[in-house]
């Protein structure tokens, strides 16, 4: 049985949709979020990713050469 609360939640994320679509899409969304974290954890990065991680690796790398010299 589905609690009320996640029901309604459920009826409100459906919209105009049937709840096996909307499950559907909410299972087909969390295989692609698994898929992502697992490209993460092996280093297979986006170039977005790659891009927003070479810029932390930048600024980190600059403060920490301003506190070594």
């Amino acid at each position: 049985m589905i609690r009320e609360e996640l029901y309604e939640r459920l009826k409100e994320l459906k919209g105009q949709t049937s709840f096996s679509d909307l499950l559907e899409k909410l299972v087909k969304n969390d295989v692609e979020l698994r898929r992502a974290q697992i490209r993460g954890f092996f280093g297979i990065l986006s170039d977005k990713a790659s891009k927003e991680a070479q810029r932390f690796l930048q600024e980190v790398w600059r403060v920490a050469k301003g506190r070594i010299f």
